[in-house]
C-alpha cells in the first residue's frame, strides 16, 4: 500500500503507517490540534484494539509527515453478516500544507486502499461543522438525515417511574460470555451496527488508559443471562451514557433507566445525558422513560462516506446504530 505523487511542491509518498512513524505523527498531532496527545491513548486506540490497523499518511521527500487519514475498522454486522465499517478519527494535516491538495489525495488513497468491495463498506464519524463541510467538498462526505440526538434526563424524574422487583441492575467489572449471548439475542434488532460483544467492551471501557467507566447490566433475580446493559462515564456530577444495548422492549429499557437513575441519585448524580441516532427505537424508549431531547451541545454531525459497494444510503440512515462508544469523544 504505497502511492507516489508529484505536485508543484515536490514529490510525496502516501503509505501505511509504520511503527517508527509514531514520534513524528504525535508531533503532527500537536501542530494540528495545538495540544499534546497521551502516547498510551494513541497506542490503545490503534494498536491495542481487537481490529486491524487503518492509518494512511503522506510523507515528504525529507521524511516529514504532512497528513494522516485513518480510523478504526470495526467488526460490524449487517443483517447478521460480518462486515467492516470504519470510524474516522484523528484526521490531520500540517498547518503549512493546508489547501495544497495533500490531505485530499491522502483521503482518496485511503478509499482506494481500505474501502474496496472486500474491505470496509462505509466510513462514518462525528465531525464538527467546519470539518464536515471540508470533507463534503473534497471527499464526498454526506450527513445522515436522521441526525444525532442529544437526550438529557433528571435522575429524580427517571427514578420516579415504576420499577419491577424481579429485575435488578448489577455492576460488571469484566464483561464475559453473557454479553456475547446478549448480542446474539439482540442483534436482530440492530440490522447495522458495530458488534457489541465482550471483546469490544473490554477494550473500549476496561482498558482505556485515561477514562473510568462503569458497566451496569439488567438481569433477573435468579438468572445468569442479562437483559441489557449501559456504560456510564461520570463527568462533573453528570452521568453520560456512553454506550447501551437493549432489545426492542420499552418496558425493559424503562426499568433499567428507572433503577439506574435511583442508584445514581443516591450517589448525588442529578442528571443523565446520552447521544443516540435520531430515528432509533432506543431514543423513543428513553423519551418514554423520562428523557427529553435538547439541542446537541457539541456541534457534531453524524456523517457517512459511501462507495459503489455500500448499502443504500437511505437504508443506512434508517438502520445504522451508533453511540458515543463508536467515537473517542467520551
Amino acid at each position: 500500500m504505497e502511492k507516489l505523487i508529484e505536485t508543484d511542491l515536490g514529490k510525496f509518498c502516501i503509505r501505511r503507517f509504520r511503527e517508527n512513524d509514531e514520534k513524528k505523527v504525535l508531533e503532527l498531532w500537536k501542530l494540528t490540534f495545538d495540544q499534546e496527545v497521551n502516547q498510551a491513548l494513541w497506542r490503545w486506540k490503534y494498536f491495542d484494539n481487537p481490529y486491524p490497523q487503518a492509518l494512511l499518511l503522506c510523507e515528504s521527500e525529507k521524511g516529514d509527515i504532512l497528513a494522516l487519514y485513518g480510523g478504526i475498522p470495526f467488526k460490524a454486522s449487517r443483517y447478521g453478516k460480518p462486515v467492516v465499517i470504519v470510524h474516522l478519527m484523528d484526521i490531520m494535516s500540517h498547518p503549512d500544507f493546508r489547501g495544497k491538495g495533500l490531505f485530499a489525495r491522502t483521503g482518496k488513497a485511503f478509499f482506494e486502499f481500505f474501502c474496496t468491495k472486500n474491505s470496509a463498506e462505509i466510513l462514518y464519524g462525528f465531525p464538527g461543522k467546519f470539518h464536515f463541510e471540508l470533507g463534503k467538498r473534497i471527499l464526498g462526505y454526506a450527513p445522515l438525515e436522521s441526525r444525532v440526538t442529544y437526550l438529557r434526563g433528571e435522575t429524580g424524574v427517571l427514578a420516579s417511574k415504576k420499577r419491577r422487583p424481579y429485575l435488578r441492575i448489577k455492576k460488571i467489572e469484566n464483561p464475559g460470555e453473557p454479553f456475547d449471548r446478549l448480542w446474539e439475542k439482540c442483534s436482530v434488532d440492530y440490522p447495522y451496527a458495530v458488534v457489541r460483544q465482550s471483546e469490544f467492551l473490554r477494550w473500549r471501557f476496561c482498558r482505556h488508559p485515561e477514562k473510568k467507566y462503569e458497566i451496569f447490566c439488567l438481569k433477573g433475580m435468579f438468572s445468569k443471562e442479562i437483559e441489557g446493559y449501559a456504560v456510564l462515564h461520570l463527568k462533573e456530577g453528570t452521568a453520560i451514557f456512553v454506550d447501551m444495548l437493549f432489545p426492542k422492549s420499552e418496558k425493559k429499557t424503562a426499568v433499567f433507566f428507572s433503577k439506574i437513575a435511583h442508584m445514581l441519585r443516591s450517589r448525588g448524580v442529578l442528571h443523565i445525558e446520552t447521544w443516540l441516532p435520531g430515528g432509533h427505537f432506543l431514543k423513543t424508549a428513553a423519551m418514554a422513560a423520562g428523557f427529553e431531547e435538547h439541542d446537541e451541545p457539541l456541534g457534531i454531525i453524524s456523517t457517512i462516506k459511501t462507495f459503489d459497494h455500500s448499502p443504500d444510503t437511505r437504508w443506512i440512515d434508517h438502520n445504522l446504530f451508533y453511540t458515543m462508544a463508536d467515537s473517542d469523544l467520551f
